[in-house]
């Protein structure tokens, strides 16, 4: 069950997010997917955009730590172990996350098998982890959040907003990106 403001979700209340609710707040989807695996499914939540927002700041967190693992490891089976434990005991999908940090922090686990360990968690977590570049070097892919934040950037700028425009630019920069404004459009860089 899920609530807004404390009160219960209802489309009679008109308290119901929609997709377009997220990402006209610069929210991923997959941030809010991984919003909710943080809770267990049978607990209450309440939603804010506050909540999802420090999701989407963990989920980049995660993004951009997985992107500088190398390929090529094995899956850890001690903590595959504790994976599928965790989900065969009434899907605990928050102890299933915990896990990700915890063999982020191993410094017995290579930073290959972490990659695979984590990917392999990601075919139950569905967060398209696998997508990313597994190296720097490689063709930079800028997370769907931050090209968000540069789409409501560019809306503010044609409605004028300044103030709106650098707020979202100044997000930008704390997530690690900047956007140029070009003739041939807006490009978007790590920093």
């Amino acid at each position: 069950p899920m609530g807004m403001n404390d009160e219960k979700m209802a489309k009679s209340k008109g308290n119901v997010i929609k997709l377009e609710n997220l990402t006209e707040e610069s929210v991923s989807p997959l941030a809010y997917r991984y919003w909710l695996l943080t809770a267990h499914y049978r607990s209450p939540m309440n939603f804010t955009y506050e909540a999802v927002r420090a999701a989407q700041t963990a989920l980049i967190r995660l993004i951009a730590t997985v992107r500088e693992y190398p390929d090529g490891g094995s899956v850890s089976h001690e903590y595959q172990g504790k994976f599928q434990s965790a989900i065969n005991d009434d899907l605990d999908l928050p102890k299933a996350v915990a896990l990700v940090w915890e063999i982020i922090k191993d410094k017995t686990v290579t930073e290959a098998d972490k990659r695979a360990t984590i990917l392999n968690f990601d075919a139950v977590f569905g967060l398209d982890l696998g997508a990313l570049p597994s190296t720097a070097n490689e063709i930079e892919e800028i997370p769907p959040e931050v090209k968000a934040l540069a789409e409501a950037r560019e809306e503010a700028r044609k409605e004028k907003d300044w103030d709106k425009a650098d707020a979202l630019r100044k997000e930008m920069v704390e997530r690690g990106y900047e956007v140029l404004d070009t003739p041939d459009g807006i490009k978007i860089r790590s920093i």
